[in-house]
């Protein structure tokens, strides 16, 4: 079968262990971790590279020329306009042949072989209609002192736990961010943002005032399926009381099975 539209994405993990094992230095994969997962526009990312090459001395390495010429698969600043919905690795089909791994050995026969792989994935069932039950019919538990607890109330009885809990990291953090500068182009406002203490990077959130979506430049939405920091900064500057419906993903709603 061909997926001719897809986007091939090489596992963070695994790029990891290689930075590791070809430079074998913790100062360089602790570098490198930073280009793989951060939000860097692509002169930032660039400028970063070339100081990691000059760093670790690095610019003959066979290792770090290949790695580079397949930057398009693995950097988030190059990854950022795609749907991932947050998987950087191959994490989720590795954690589950680790977990029927635990019900199989070499020497059971094939009868029990596929009793044991049955059971296996019961219980992998049994624990999702677990959590489907307490996104159904439980409430997050809110913090009293949130200066955005509409949001997070919004986003609790729309999409599942753990999507609430991303969203409510996102949400602890847009207070620290200022923004710097406000203007407007046609239907739209456009903000600029600056974390507090930090004079280097900026972020650019678009505001469009026909139907309230907004769309931050470091794309975390457009990737993970979860509003940045930056953007419910600028809901919380506009004064908007309600969340756009275009910035709820409906695969992340208790209702999308």
């Amino acid at each position: 079968m061909c997926f001719p539209d897809s986007t091939h994405r090489l596992c963070g993990w695994h790029l990891s262990t290689n930075a590791t094992s070809n430079i074998k230095s913790p100062d360089f994969t602790k570098a490198f971790r930073k280009l793989l997962y951060s939000h860097y526009n692509v002169p930032q990312w660039y400028e970063r590279w070339d100081a990691l090459l000059d760093k670790f001395e690095l610019h003959d390495n066979a290792w770090a020329a290949t790695t580079y010429e397949q930057r398009l698969h693995w950097a988030e600043t190059f990854l950022k306009t795609h749907f991932f919905g947050g998987m950087s690795t191959t994490q989720r089909c590795e954690s589950i042949n680790s977990y029927i791994k635990r019900f199989l050995n070499c020497k059971i026969p094939l009868r029990d072989f596929i009793r044991h792989v049955d059971i296996a994935q019961r219980n992998i069932r049994e624990s999702e209609r677990h959590d489907d039950f307490i996104s159904y019919y439980t409430e997050p538990a809110y913090p009293t002192d949130a200066t955005l607890i509409g949001y997070l109330r919004q986003y609790g009885a729309a999409c599942t736990r753990q999507v609430f809990h991303m969203v409510k990291l996102e949400v602890d953090l847009e207070s620290r961010y200022n923004i710097v500068g406000r203007e407007a182009e046609g239907t739209s406002n456009i903000f600029k943002l600056r974390k507090f203490n930090h004079q280097v990077s900026e972020y650019t959130v678009t505001h469009s005032m026909v139907d309230n979506h907004l769309e931050c430049s470091c794309r975390q939405f457009e990737s993970d399926g979860i509003p940045c920091r930056h953007i419910f900064a600028v809901m919380k500057n506009l004064d908007l009381q309600h969340i756009p419906p275009t910035l709820i993903k409906r695969r992340f709603t208790v209702r999308a099975k």
